[in-house]
């Protein structure tokens, strides 16, 4: 894990503004304000989370094509502590149930491993939450450095 504050690319930072404009004086963006702020990104790098209320495990909504290739197992309906990969689920179930803990965004740097080929990656995950400050969603965007 990496501080939000030491990420490197720049249409991350641009996303992380968004967020924090979004977001206002609070905590996190309330859920409802999720539609106009992912109708604003990437479809392709991008993945949503669902952290039902009454569910005690968050579960893909959308996961970008881009993401299902690189993130194999991955795909909307499933847990994430469902996903087949081992290194695929701790990769997405450590950093989703630490931003589910506090609230805050996370963002990681890393290397994703394509074929015979490594891919460098960085990802933000952002909360949205409701008004009990719980948080319901969160949106995951990586900029990869090539893709395969």
């Amino acid at each position: 894990m990496i501080s939000w504050l030491d990420i490197v690319s720049l249409p991350l930072r641009r996303v992380h503004d968004q967020w924090v404009a979004v977001r206002g004086n609070r905590i996190m963006p309330d859920i409802g304000d999720y539609a106009g702020f992912a109708g604003r990104m990437p479809q392709g790098v991008s993945a949503c989370i669902a952290v039902p209320a009454r569910e005690p495990v968050p579960k893909f909504v959308f996961v970008g094509d881009v993401m299902r290739r690189y993130l194999p197992g991955c795909r909307s309906g499933i847990a994430v502590d469902e996903v087949p990969s081992v290194v695929t689920r701790i990769s997405v179930s450590v950093p989703v149930h630490r931003v589910i803990k506090s609230s805050q965004p996370d963002s990681r740097r890393g290397q994703l491993a394509v074929g015979n080929r490594v891919v460098p990656f960085e990802g933000l995950m952002l909360p949205f939450g409701d008004g009990s400050n719980r948080v319901r969603l969160i949106h995951g965007i990586y900029e990869l450095a090539a893709r395969a």
